[in-house]
């Protein structure tokens, strides 16, 4: 068989590719040395417990959920939350309001340390702050790139 192109490596840049290339009506043959796909995007069980074996999360950045979509994938994304502890005390992560609930959690142990420990979540709330902007729009270059191809 002839192929249009051949893509080594079955790693998330190695299944987009293929994507597109096979939405263009490209024969594509994608190879993987392992026996899945998926390249740092992995798991594994052990025990009946399931392990991230790559990457622990996949953010949107604005490009991942529009080229979903314009590939036509539907994906049910699961979101990944922060669990931060100290000692046996462990506080999950959520939303804005679980930082206080932290910063709550680090007064207790070091009460002696109050206006470090605000000014450490005046930072953690910022970058939570800029992750929302970065996390919450489409990546507008990326979906002119897309506008601009007939595929």
């Amino acid at each position: 068989m002839e192929y249009d192109a051949i893509i080594v490596g079955g790693g998330i840049a190695g299944l987009i590719t293929t994507a597109y290339l096979s939405k263009a009506g490209l024969c594509t043959l994608l190879c993987e040395k392992e026996s899945s796909c998926g390249g740092l995007i992995n798991s594994f069980e052990r025990d009946g417990f399931v392990f991230d074996g790559g990457i622990r999360a996949m953010e949107n950045s604005g490009v991942l959920l529009p080229m979903l979509k314009h590939l036509g994938i539907e994906l049910e994304l699961v979101k990944n939350h922060v669990s931060l502890g100290i000692e046996d005390r462990v506080i999950r992560l959520e939303n804005e309001d679980s930082v206080a609930d932290y910063q709550g959690l680090l007064e207790g142990l070091y009460p002696q340390n109050k206006a470090e420990i605000t000014r450490i979540i005046e930072q953690v709330r910022l970058i939570m702050k800029y992750m929302k902007v970065q996390y919450g729009i489409n990546n507008p270059i990326f979906l002119e790139g897309l506008s601009n191809r007939s595929a």
